[in-house]
């Protein structure tokens, strides 16, 4: 699958053996290794979304043609969304003015003069406009502006002209779409002289490289250019044409794009820098079949892009990295489907949004939980509407995307233009009719809410008819989600066991979320790349897994229609950390399949993470992955987790934790949103702390602990603790409020801790809990059913637990 490597370069580029290399299948052949084609295309797939590319010499071309400028053009007018769009983005372009005070004061009055004149202008982010002054007037008269002299070699996030970069394309848009013939000249003046002066003063920095690296997209730009060269290319004179051409040319020329030669195997083609570096896309398309055009450049960003949606999210659609970092960045796709490659449409690449989005979808469908947070905000991924256009599901997860523009008084918000990277947004009326069909709500919002409840609700209907199963499981990410019905109020599991490392990760293998009643209750608070103590797991004295921790491990999984459960063992998490160069490190010699509940039977998963190629330059035994330090070592940590489907559903969590021989504190965390209070707490009969929680709303959680008496003080490390902590969180993020319940455990050698999740609506009838000996079954009367949980301690090893319903389960 590499571009122009033999197998002996290869072997010697990756410092592989022959032997070695033979282990590493191409991805067209992981079909013979039991896993899903990837090349089979899913039955949702609109193929009519395949097109051929233009006729060389014809603009505009990569994302749109000129055939389709009128129908985008009538989409304006007639769509609601569109039109705040656009809005949205003239209402940035006022930053292109030279005229001060259509920027330096926003005030009222000239925000509403704005808005009658079809610019949105987002006052709370105000306007950056001193640095623009008169530089694209100056550029377009071949003048350098004082203020960018010496500035062109510093990379584009840490300088002003980064605000100019992110808005050329836009105004080279607006331009094309309000046929502004004189702006548009303006404009396209004005990017030839911003090639002309990056490529005079500081060629050698990216001239010369071999490799298409962040060091030369933080310094051009690179989207930017060409997406603004292919806009503004009919109001271009000769001149200017052949500068910018020449420029594109020689900056893409032979060029290495970052993925494009790697294996195809983890942790190689999994670095979300892949996705961000293929801004060599639209530019190297913008000049395509032009002279100079390096077909090779596209052909690169095709491979690399490939490899990325292939290795980086699995067939059961769950990514390889944390964060959102693993979001398809799906507009690439748009350019890819031009030119009649259907990635896009493929069930592995479609399974991101069918099976991984639904699957972490709360019962509400307004959150899902990511690696980051539980959060309502989420890219905008439209190619895989655009490109499965009748599917619901993908429907409703795109709507949820754009949920705020169904307030007719919704200013769009600024995209981010205060990265490095280009602009990703706004292509939803370059390529495609309202996918939400908005404007027929008219200026009402209250039928604009009750559109999406009806949405939502066939939704609902919908997968109770096609009976989509109650769980979902993540091989690959160790992900479980389990929920009782297909029911906004439904009782909701999540559980992550984590067996791939990724990147960008949280240090909370086996954490939980959960929810029910149609609110979250144990949830991930927004903490990028943050430790453990933000996450709903077991501390002991404080310390938690380490940082950019191994992998995890998925112990059991069992799956039935009265209950589903999981066990993770977080052993290596806790012992070890990520290991950078120069420490006393260990070598990784756990391998993927190491921490798989089912072995996977491509040959690779069963070689060491140290003998597998580095996520960034693909040689063999690359930091990171390579190599451990020591963090926390403990003899076990095992967590079971799952969700019985009563008459009224419950969930239970089982931890069996032991450092060593010495005593200890436990302590057992549980995220909170901030709306969520201590309620109250009590003994029950058998020993069993019972706490409550309560929401604004009435809505309640019953947390019982079994056993109480392993509990030192029932007084303080009960109550709920709200903090501001000065605590790493991550990107040098400022400390945010978090909310959470934590019950300690001092002076204890093993913590076996039984937990039971009982959710209700203030009022209700609680939960009868009988508990038979020490350590024995739990019987709970609820809801005119009797549900019966089993415990079996074994020493040195996990609880074993059976639930009984009008079914046996035996977690084993």
């Amino acid at each position: 699958d590499a571009i122009d490597l033999c197998l002996g370069e290869a072997c010697r580029k990756f410092d592989y053996s022959v032997n070695e290399m033979m282990q590493f299948p191409k991805i067209s052949d992981w079909k013979n290794h039991g896993l899903l084609d990837p090349n089979e295309l899913s039955d949702t797939f609109d193929t009519s979304v395949l097109r051929q590319p233009a006729p060389a010499g014809e603009h505009p071309r990569v994302i749109f043609t000129a055939d389709q400028l009128p129908e985008i053009r009538q989409r304006l007018k007639d769509s609601r969304l569109f039109r705040n769009q656009y809005m949205a983005i003239k209402g940035q372009l006022l930053q292109i003015s030279p005229v001060e005070t259509d920027w330096i004061d926003i005030h009222k009055k000239k925000y509403e003069e704005h808005y009658v004149e079809g610019r949105v202008v987002n006052r709370r982010y105000g306007f950056h406009g001193p640095w623009i002054r008169g530089w694209i007037n100056m550029l377009a008269e071949g003048k350098e502006p004082e203020d960018l002299k010496g500035k062109w070699n510093e990379k584009n996030f840490k300088t002003n002209k980064r605000f100019m970069m992110h808005l050329l394309p836009w105004e080279a848009l607006r331009c094309l779409i309000d046929d502004d013939r004189k702006g548009g000249a303006r404009l396209g003046k004005a990017l030839a002289s911003i090639c002309r002066f990056k490529g005079q003063h500081h060629w050698d920095l990216y001239g010369p490289s071999e490799k298409w690296w962040r060091n030369i997209y933080q310094l051009l730009g690179s989207e930017s250019i060409g997406l603004a060269c292919d806009w503004a290319y009919n109001f271009m004179d000769d001149e200017s044409r052949v500068v910018v051409r020449k420029f594109i040319s020689d900056i893409t020329r032979g060029k290495l794009m970052l993925g494009a030669d790697l294996i195809p195997v983890l942790p190689a083609c999994t670095n979300n820098c892949i996705i961000l570096e293929l801004s060599l896309l639209p530019l190297a398309l913008s000049i395509e079949g032009e002279e100079g055009y390096d077909e090779k450049a596209y052909l690169q960003c095709l491979n690399a892009y490939r490899k990325w949606c292939y290795v980086a999210t699995h067939e059961d659609g769950a990514p390889y990295e944390g964060l959102t970092k693993s979001t398809y960045k799906s507009m690439w796709s748009i350019p890819l489907l031009a030119h009649g490659e259907p990635i896009i449409g493929t069930k592995w690449a479609y399974n991101f949004y069918r099976k991984f989005m639904l699957g972490v979808m709360t019962p509400g469908g307004r959150e899902f939980v990511f690696e980051t947070e539980v959060t309502s905000k989420l890219p905008a991924e439209l190619a895989f509407k655009y490109a499965h256009p009748n599917c619901i599901v993908t429907d409703w997860i795109y709507t949820m995307t754009q949920i705020a523009s169904i307030d007719p008084k919704f200013i769009p918000p600024w995209q981010n233009i205060r990265t490095s990277y280009g602009p990703n947004s706004f292509f939803d009326f370059l390529v495609t009719l309202d996918p939400l069909d908005m404007d027929k709500l008219g200026t009402d919002a209250d039928a604009g809410a009750a559109w999406i409840d009806e949405k939502f609700a066939n939704l609902m209907d919908h997968l109770k008819k096609i009976k989509e199963p109650l769980t979902y499981f993540s091989e690959f990410r160790g992900i479980m989600t389990a929920r009782s019905s297909w029911d906004p109020q439904a009782a909701f599991l999540f559980f992550e066991t984590r067996p791939m490392p990724g990147g960008h990760t949280h240090d909370s293998r086996n954490d939980f979320v959960f929810a029910s009643h149609g609110r979250v209750w144990g949830w991930r608070p927004d903490a990028p790349e943050g430790p453990s103590s933000r996450r709903s797991v077991i501390l002991v004295d404080d310390v938690g897994q380490g940082h950019q921790c191994v992998a995890g491990k998925t112990v059991r999984f069992v799956d039935r229609e009265k209950a589903t459960f999981i066990v993770g063992d977080a052993k290596w998490a806790y012992c070890y950390r990520n290991s950078g160069k120069g420490r006393g490190r260990l070598l990784n010699d756990f391998t993927p399949n190491d921490s798989r509940f089912k072995k996977c039977s491509l040959p690779w998963m069963d070689k060491p993470w140290s003998e597998l190629p580095g996520w960034l330059d693909g040689k063999k035994g690359g930091d990171r992955h390579s190599w451990v330090e020591q963090h926390n070592p403990v003899e076990y940590a095992y967590r079971t987790a799952g969700l019985v489907r009563a008459a009224r559903p419950f969930a239970v969590i089982v931890d069996d934790f032991k450092k060593d021989n010495d005593p200890h504190r436990y302590s057992w965390l549980l995220q909170e949103p901030a709306d969520v209070d201590f309620k109250s707490k009590e003994i029950l009969t058998g020993n069993i702390l019972a706490i409550h929680l309560k929401d604004r709303s009435g809505r309640c959680l019953m947390i019982a602990m079994l056993k109480s008496d392993l509990i030192n003080s029932l007084e303080s490390p009960l109550e709920k603790m709200t903090y501001n902590t000065g605590e790493y969180v991550g990107y040098g993020k400022t400390p945010v409020r978090y909310d959470w319940l934590r019950v300690d455990f001092p002076n204890m050698v093993v913590l076996r801790l039984r937990t039971l999740l009982f959710p209700y609506a203030e009022g209700d009838e609680l939960p009868e809990l009988e508990l038979a000996g020490d350590f024995g079954a739990v019987t709970i009367n609820w809801g005119g059913e009797k549900s019966v949980v089993e415990f079996e301690a074994q020493e040195g090893n996990r609880t074993l637990v059976k639930v009984t319903t009008d079914e046996c389960i035996e977690v084993g």
